[in-house]
């Protein structure tokens, strides 16, 4: 059983080593540290370091390089997956409900509104929905509490996630400028133009919603599984 000061030394030589990532770090220090104890009863005289080094030697020329390609691949699938669940399991069906109710009681003000006050209701529906999206967008972006050290299970999620509401973002407005360019015979019927609007833009917002709360999950995840690597004496 390896004592804490040499699985220390194992992270610390995995990190010179090139492993950056703390959550990867502490799979192979945990491969090491069975082939090291392996090594260390058939060689009980020699110095740790240099059964550290014999170990890592036999990984051959590449070192790391192979277990760090396999496990970021792994691992960018486990997130994938984990990401996945995560943003649809935001639609329950209390919230598929809630949804169809609120969208009920939008539609209600274009059932008697005219071609102007529905021009009007459009603007001020696309525009709440893209303010949704920014507010989404900036508290990814500003996400508090994040770790003290890289995790790999981390990397991109910010990014992918940013990159996908801000492109959803993009169709929004591409699609509210079509809607407008068209309302010579998109908005002849009121209640047509409202069940377009409507049912054009709720989605847009409870998407916006579901990835923020999938990047939540992420991270929270992540604190369960590596506690230590939010610890801010770790900084």
């Amino acid at each position: 059983m390896l004592t804490n000061e040499q699985i220390t030394f194992l992270d610390q030589f995995c990190e010179k080593k090139g492993v950056r990532y703390y959550d990867l770090r502490m799979e192979i220090v945990d491969h090491l540290a069975t082939e090291i104890e392996a090594e260390m009863q058939q060689q009980a005289d020699t110095g740790f370091p240099l059964l550290v080094q014999r170990v890592f030697e036999s990984f051959g020329e590449n070192g790391f390089r192979s277990i760090v390609a396999a496990k970021t691949e792994s691992t960018q699938d486990a997130y994938t997956r984990s990401h996945r669940s995560y943003f649809w399991s935001f639609f329950t069906p209390p919230k598929i409900i809630l949804t169809l109710l609120i969208a009920g009681l939008l539609f209600l003000p274009f059932i008697y509104s005219s071609e102007k006050a529905v021009l009007y209701l459009f603007r001020v529906y696309v525009s709440f929905t893209a303010f949704i999206c920014l507010l989404t967008v900036s508290a990814i972006l500003i996400q508090p509490g994040g770790s003290k050290m890289p995790l790999l299970l981390l990397s991109g999620v910010k990014q992918k996630s940013l990159l996908r509401n801000i492109g959803l973002l993009a169709a929004l407005l591409i699609n509210g400028y079509n809607l407008l360019r068209r309302d010579h015979f998109i908005f002849v019927n009121p209640r047509f133009a409202g069940g377009v609007i409507v049912f054009s833009t709720m989605p847009y917002v409870f998407i916006f919603i579901a990835r923020y709360q999938a990047v939540l999950k992420m991270y929270a995840k992540a604190r369960r599984e590596y506690p230590l690597a939010f610890m801010k004496n770790n900084s």
